[in-house]
């Protein structure tokens, strides 16, 4: 393994597949309620794996008082090298 590959246990797991498992969870949840999932429980889901594999500093470390290292449309983008992780702020 590179220096600069994550040592977690998400690390061997393709973006693809956590995609799929994502949208798997959304559609058992709305299978479960009858209905579409609104946002907000949609963003609970996404929170609760994040969690489950480790893919989120519990504390944004200070360095997000940096530029961002990449931002789109909806979202900015900090990558924090000591963890090999994408804090939450």
């Amino acid at each position: 393994m590179s220096a600069h590959e994550p040592s977690h246990a998400a690390a061997g797991i393709p973006l693809k597949a956590h995609v799929e498992e994502l949208r798997s969870r959304c559609e058992a949840a709305s299978r479960v309620q009858g209905g579409a999932t609104y946002f907000h429980e949609e963003l609970a889901i996404f929170r609760d794996y994040a969690a489950e594999f480790g893919l989120v500093l519990q504390d944004p470390p200070s360095a997000l008082s940096r530029t961002p290292d990449d931002e789109g449309n909806e979202h900015q983008v900090w990558f924090d090298e000591a963890s090999q992780s994408y804090p939450n702020p």
